[in-house]
């Protein structure tokens, strides 16, 4: 079923085009990954399809009562709202209504002052509205993306936050999703869980994102923006990168083809009067044409010149520690008695989850933070240049220029010298660019500056803290390409897969005070992890087909035989207890007479159905003892 379709669409900022006679159809349950540039237009795309924004020309066909969800890079920030509020919010006007009944309702059942004229209007609002049935949905949601109602916003983590935003995006129940880098803020276990999460959704997705890893997953179809123009491909990147070159070569063939002609058709016209006769009027009138389509020809981007300033080479050794123990800022043990070698050449990736301490980590290596035991030894004849994910490098109030520059015209770069400007533009900083403040720069456009400065200085070692944020995929290619070729050592934070496998030729896993240490990128680390928990599976099977045996040995004791008959009606009891708490909650009213009996009956819930597959283990365990001893006698 096609849920929308958009029909020539343009749109211009200023004189600039953005959007040029964009045609796209979506259809229901297809996954498409919208990519491009930074600046290509994407987000105006998603904006124009949420109606957001008008386009100049062009109309766009939604399906009969469309529903649209979207979800956005940014996550909010200092609210006093908990999670279930924020996901009740979803439903629009009667998600607002419901999160004020609820906050009257309880501070009614605390005989807290309130004005019952305003909850009785509330009520009758939702009563009219049939607003129950949509807090119903909530409870599912909250339910299944395993989110805590009562928790505080503002105390989550980067990833919960973003799964309650999500759960916020599809709680209306949307025919299409659309997500704007879904995976900022999150790390690898979140991302692998969004992964499985967003394949297993019964809705159409559009979503941008530079998660390569994500987009061969979940995508279906991959669309491209490219010079305004709007391209489709089949799902694989791998199959998307020689389809898009395959496309760029034929380009480059006909504008060759093109431009040939038009130098003949221009050095036929300067010939004069052969040109103004008669029966060449209909050349002419070509020529004209032609010259109009060089006009309106666009040629394709050129692409950042990502080089790094290699300063000379260090030492073989660049960092020795020795049973070092590190803390955290708020005293709690990161790493304890880790020793390793980091030599030249190496690539190191550190991977773990939010919070884990990876950046405190790399400043225990680099002996910026004091150990609580062991040591630090760094090589001799270091140069460092530091990428940080926060950006605390920058000034906000310098321009691009003064960024780079530091008061110098021209910056030297593997021994040779390039001004300034010239070097903004390899990084693809226009001119107009050059004099803003840098707090005005989108986030793709700090990190290109935060990568042009750090390249600008000599450097042997290279720590770079999340350096993939907001880069979109064709930057991220080229900075993979010139990072394989460094010939210094580089520590690199990431949760970016693709970008690790690419780059790195060890891997550090930090996690429970722990370093798992690994030869090879991330899949090389993931293969190894799943190989030991199959490992472990089957050791587990082992052992469980030996207390088996072992249990079948003898017979049930006398209490475990009466335990064993005992057990079917105890199941059946809580079975019940189940099905009557759920037909409770199903009724349309619950939440409005009873708010807080109603949220009782969840947690008695949770804890009915913990109990009850407790009691379903039991049983097995016992039943499995009893047919041991029958088949052994």
């Amino acid at each position: 079923m096609q849920l929308l379709s958009l029909n020539n669409i343009s749109l211009k900022y200023g004189e600039k085009p953005l959007l040029k006679n964009i045609n796209l159809m979506i259809f229901d349950k297809e996954r498409l990954c919208l990519v491009g540039r930074n600046g290509a237009g994407k987000s105006s795309l998603l904006n124009i399809i949420q109606q957001n924004i008008e386009p100049d020309s062009g109309e766009i066909v939604y399906k009969d009562n469309l529903r649209i969800g979207f979800l956005t890079q940014e996550l909010p920030e200092k609210t006093v709202l908990t999670s279930k509020e924020i996901v009740t919010n979803g439903l629009g006007e009667i998600g607002h209504l419901l999160v004020e009944y609820e906050r009257l309702s309880v501070c009614h059942s605390h005989e807290k002052a309130i004005n019952e004229q305003r909850l009785h209007s509330v009520q009758k609002e939702i009563d009219n509205k049939n607003g129950w049935i949509h807090y119903q949905k909530v409870n599912k949601i909250l339910s299944r993306l395993a989110i805590n109602p009562t928790d505080d916003f503002d105390t989550l983590s980067g990833g919960q936050k973003k799964k309650v935003m999500l759960a916020k995006a599809i709680v209306s129940e949307p025919d299409l999703l659309i997500l704007d880098e879904p995976t900022n803020h999150l790390d690898i276990p979140s991302i692998l869980w969004l992964e499985t999460f967003l394949c297993s959704l019964e809705v159409a997705l559009l979503f941008v994102t530079h998660d390569r890893f994500l987009l061969d997953s979940v995508a279906t179809k991959i669309i491209e923006l490219d010079r305004n123009e709007l391209y489709v491909y089949p799902s694989g990147y791998g199959s998307f990168l020689k389809l898009r070159n395959k496309r760029w070569q034929d380009e480059e063939i006909k504008v060759r083809e093109f431009n040939k002609k038009l130098a003949k058709e221009e050095a036929w016209i300067r010939q004069g009067i052969k040109a103004r006769r008669t029966r060449n009027e209909g050349r002419v009138r070509a020529l004209k044409k032609l010259r109009l389509q060089k006009k309106d020809q666009i040629s394709i981007q050129s692409k950042p010149s990502l080089t790094t300033n290699e300063a000379k080479m260090s030492g073989k050794t660049v960092i020795e520690a020795k049973n070092l123990t590190l803390e955290l800022p708020n005293k709690k043990p990161l790493i304890s008695n880790f020793s390793v070698t980091i030599q030249r050449g190496d690539k190191v990736g550190i991977i773990g989850k939010n919070g884990i301490g990876k950046t405190t980590l790399i400043e225990g290596l680099l002996g910026n933070l004091k150990p609580i035991s062991g040591k630090i030894v760094t090589g001799t004849k270091l140069s460092i240049a530091y990428f940080d994910q926060m950006r605390d490098i920058l000034k906000e109030e310098q321009s691009l220029l003064s960024t780079i520059s530091e008061g110098r015209d021209f910056v030297t770069i593997n021994g040779s010298e390039k001004h300034v400007s010239s070097y903004l533009q390899d990084f693809l900083f226009t001119p107009d660019k050059f004099r803003v403040p840098v707090g005005s720069l989108s986030g793709g456009e700090k990190n290109r500056l935060m990568l042009a400065l750090l390249f600008s200085r000599p450097a042997n070692l290279l720590v770079l803290d999340e350096p993939t944020n907001d880069l979109d995929i064709e930057t991220l290619e080229l900075l993979e390409e010139n990072l394989q070729s460094f010939k210094g050592t580089i520590l690199v934070v990431s949760h970016d897969r693709y970008f690790l496998d690419n780059i790195v030729t060890h891997t550090f896993y930090l996690d429970n005070n722990t370093i798992d240490f690994c030869v090879g990128g991330y899949s090389d680390w993931k293969a190894r992890e799943d190989l030991k928990e199959k490992n472990c599976k089957k050791r587990n099977k082992i052992n469980l087909s030996g207390l088996k045996k072992k249990s079948g040995q003898r017979k049930l004791t006398y209490n475990e035989e009466n335990r064993l008959r005992s057990m079917p009606e105890e199941v059946t009891i809580l079975e019940n207890k189940i099905h009557r708490i759920h037909k409770m909650l199903n009724e349309e009213n619950v939440y409005k007479e009873d708010p807080i009996r109603a949220k009782k009956a969840e947690q008695e819930l949770k804890l009915m159905e913990t109990s009850l597959e407790t009691l379903y283990e039991e049983w097995e365990l016992l039943e499995t003892k009893k047919s041991m001893f029958l088949k052994t006698n």
